[in-house]
């Protein structure tokens, strides 16, 4: 998963962690290849990992010797599994991805000491007719976000509503959870401001 590098030394070290058994060699070179893709987030004690097709997240330590799996299913995911299409289009190729189940990146608020994983729920896509690879990069159709505590059990989860908040650009502050709202499909959408909406966490 990861290396360590020593600049003086001149060394490159492989830490011990590796990949969970999400694809295989037939997916390498393919659209499952994405199956391997993932978010970690430091919490300055633990590396936490999120991978796109898997509930589980995996725990570490820094040296990446012991590793934990924590069960974090969202709400509004039954199952989740790779990502592979035999579309020749690319378009719709991209169209089945953004529709496809996933789970996203990870944010430690050491504010609040909680931490926020985005997530992808399944959706049908009928009412859209731009590029799709805009659509993907503005956070897709809809996507929910679960709140964990220390010890990454589930406290919650919230559904945003659709076309209106780009999940790919969120931000934690001490004064909350900062998610964009420069989404593609957005009324209010313009390029030339990036704007951003404090959400507040209530019991």
């Amino acid at each position: 998963m990861r290396v360590v590098i020593d600049t003086v030394e001149n060394t490159v070290d492989a830490l011990p962690m590796r990949f969970p058994p999400l694809i295989t060699s037939k997916d390498i070179g393919t659209v499952g290849a994405f199956g391997a893709e993932y978010a970690c987030c430091y919490d300055g004690n633990r590396f936490i990992y999120s991978f796109n097709a898997s509930e589980d997240l995996y725990l570490t330590v820094p040296e990446h010797k012991l590793i934990e799996k924590k069960k974090a299913q969202s709400r509004y995911i039954e199952s989740v599994v790779v990502f592979r299409s035999d579309k020749e289009d690319f378009q719709k190729m991209v169209k089945a991805q953004c529709e496809h189940a996933s789970y996203g990146k990870i944010l430690y608020d050491k504010y609040r000491r909680l931490y926020y994983r985005f997530a992808y729920p399944p959706c049908e896509i009928d009412d859209y007719t731009g590029d799709y690879i805009e659509l993907f990069r503005s956070g897709r159709k809809s996507f929910s976000v679960m709140i964990l505590d220390e010890q990454l059990n589930v406290l919650g989860e919230t559904l945003f509503p659709a076309y209106t908040y780009n999940s790919n650009l969120s931000f934690v502050l001490e004064d909350g959870l900062y998610i964009s709202l420069n989404h593609i499909r957005n009324p209010e959408y313009s390029d030339d401001m990036l704007r951003f909406q404090r959400l507040k966490l209530r019991d």
